[in-house]
């Protein structure tokens, strides 16, 4: 339907509506609410968390379903180090059979990080519109990110990058290493002993995405002012 060798899963789920007869000629971007309840909501959350407000918010998701989708959260600490350094706010966030993961973040970090273990979907969806920027796994809140339009960089492993990426308007990028291997067939590692496609993508390879997304932004956010101007 699309003419493409490789589809995205919007594209996949668009073409089941072309072919009931529902005319799909154009590809829209994801859209998420934000409801005013998740929104009061999370902004006392970061007012009991005593969150500068005066500082710009960056979105961590160090946690992942499989290990050959989770960055090592020793390099999502150094992250937020670098993102401190810049001035930013960090705030983590993970499920609560995940607490671990982002406990060892904190302690890993040498940056004050906000954590979160028991946001529900809606409050996800506020506190990533109302961030600057997110950094994570390829996961479900990766693609809430995109659906409020957040820039963002995702560290990508075993997935289908093709099929998963940022199916977003604001700018993003996708940060891998490419393996013939990929995209891995299975939810484990079957070339190596370890997931290799996700162990080898370097912090400062993040941080350079990190820098070209904010650019991209910041570009992006002048171009608009001018047109309403």
């Amino acid at each position: 339907m699309w003419g493409t060798a490789k589809t995205h899963s919007v594209e996949q789920q668009l073409a089941l509506l072309g072919w009931t007869g529902v005319p799909v000629s154009d590809r829209p971007p994801t859209r998420l609410a934000v409801t005013e309840k998740a929104k009061a909501s999370i902004n006392e959350r970061l007012r009991a968390a005593q969150l500068d407000e005066a500082k710009p918010l960056a979105l961590i998701h160090p946690a992942a379903a499989f290990d050959t989708k989770q960055w090592a959260t020793e390099n999502f600490a150094r992250t937020a180090e670098e993102l401190s350094a810049r001035g930013f706010a960090c705030v983590a966030i993970a499920a609560p059979n995940e607490r671990g993961v982002v406990a060892e973040l904190v302690e890993k970090s040498s940056a004050s990080i906000k954590t979160f273990t028991d946001l529900s979907l809606p409050e996800v969806t506020a506190l990533a519109a109302r961030s600057r920027l997110f950094v994570g796994n390829d996961s479900g809140i990766a693609h809430i990110a995109a659906a409020v339009r957040v820039p963002s960089v995702v560290i990508f492993g075993s997935s289908n990058v093709a099929h998963w990426r940022p199916w977003t308007v604001a700018p993003a990028e996708v940060v891998r290493e490419e393996l013939p291997c990929q995209p891995c067939p299975g939810y484990t590692c079957a070339e190596f002993d370890a997931p290799e496609c996700i162990r080898r993508v370097t912090v400062e390879r993040v941080t350079a995405a990190i820098e070209r997304v904010l650019k991209a932004a910041q570009s992006q956010n002048a171009f608009l002012l001018t047109s309403d101007s």
